[in-house]
């Protein structure tokens, strides 16, 4: 991506105020996704391995306990725990959104969160610039664990900058390593199956899920982008593991003057599927930010697509998808 695209990007906004739609389906179980209406219920996790144990991140710090007063504290949203990589220069703050089931199984499903530029990690809970309180809920009564970054502390957020400062391959890749080490201590210390970790964002932060596809292809199983983009040429992490990838884009008034993001998701999609990779194409209408039934969708498009999956959505989208607009 260019330096325009990189002084552009950082213009985007975060103030918006709505609802979100209801939460999706149990997270365990997808009917069946040829949308003929049939009652058949198949298991997206039968027969499917895990990324090999050599692709998965390894601690290189000190894991918190994600408990309140063990490298975590509460604020009544969300606990906030503290990673610090040993190649990471300060210590990174994370919300973390989890309940007890997430102790009690081995299936917990890890989602991670890129807010939008100027943005706040509790944004994830903020309808139509995150995934909303209905979705965040839905994760963490089934037992999943949404992980939502802050940036580093003490650098000041303004208009020369983007929030995630490798997303579009320029700036050091501490925001890489956060994730790493989240993913590494949330195995050692929960019950995160690793056949099952996402990631998702907005503008920004969906260009940072964009950047994902390629320097963490190791151990993803699946992305979903509102108004992202997938930017450069850089090599993917593990070529053979196309993960699946949701894009959804505002159309023609999902712009930042000169920037038009239909543009770069249209963009995205081509180099997704040029290089193998399933694409589901949401055009939706509502401009530049998530829109009405994505977070319900994206989080049913998760649920379908662990690591290593052949998209049961690859010929046709389920009718219980709660969107009307997305496409293959």
């Amino acid at each position: 991506m260019d330096s325009v695209l990189k002084i552009l990007l950082v213009l985007m906004s975060v103030t918006f105020a709505a609802a979100c739609g209801d939460s999706s389906d149990d997270a365990d179980d997808e009917t069946d996704a040829g949308g003929d209406g049939d009652d058949v219920v198949v298991d997206p996790l039968e027969g499917l391995e895990p990324p090999p144990a050599d692709r998965l991140p390894t601690v290189t710090g000190t894991c918190p306990g994600f408990v309140d007063g063990d490298g975590c504290t509460e604020d009544g949203e969300s606990l906030i725990c503290t990673f610090q990589p040993a190649d990471v220069d300060l210590p990174r703050s994370v919300r973390i959104y989890l309940s007890d089931a997430a102790r009690d199984t081995d299936e917990s499903v890890l989602a991670f969160f890129w807010h939008g530029n100027l943005g706040a990690a509790a944004n994830v809970t903020v309808p139509l610039i995150g995934l909303g309180p209905d979705v965040v809920d839905s994760i963490v009564e089934g037992g999943g664990i949404v992980a939502s970054p802050e940036i580093e502390e003490g650098r000041v957020q303004n208009l020369s900058m983007l929030d995630w400062m490798a997303a579009t391959g320029i700036g050091p890749e501490d925001d890489f390593l956060v994730m790493d080490e989240v993913t590494a201590c949330a195995i050692e210390q929960l019950g995160v199956d690793t056949r099952r970790i996402h990631s998702t964002g907005l503008s920004a932060g969906a260009i940072q899920t964009g950047r994902l596809t390629q320097v963490r292809s190791n151990y993803l199983a699946s992305v979903v982008l509102f108004s992202g983009a997938v930017g450069g040429t850089i090599e993917s992490q593990d070529p053979d593991n196309l993960l699946p990838a949701m894009i959804f884009h505002g159309g023609p008034s999902d712009v930042v003057l000169p920037f038009r993001f239909q543009d770069e998701a249209e963009s995205a999609r081509e180099k997704l599927e040029g290089a193998g990779n399933m694409v589901v194409f949401c055009p939706h209408t509502e401009g530049h930010q998530v829109p009405a039934g994505g977070p319900e969708a994206g989080w049913q498009f998760m649920q379908a697509h662990p690591y290593g999956i052949e998209s049961p959505w690859a010929e046709a989208l389920p009718e219980d998808l709660a969107t009307d607009y997305c496409e293959l």
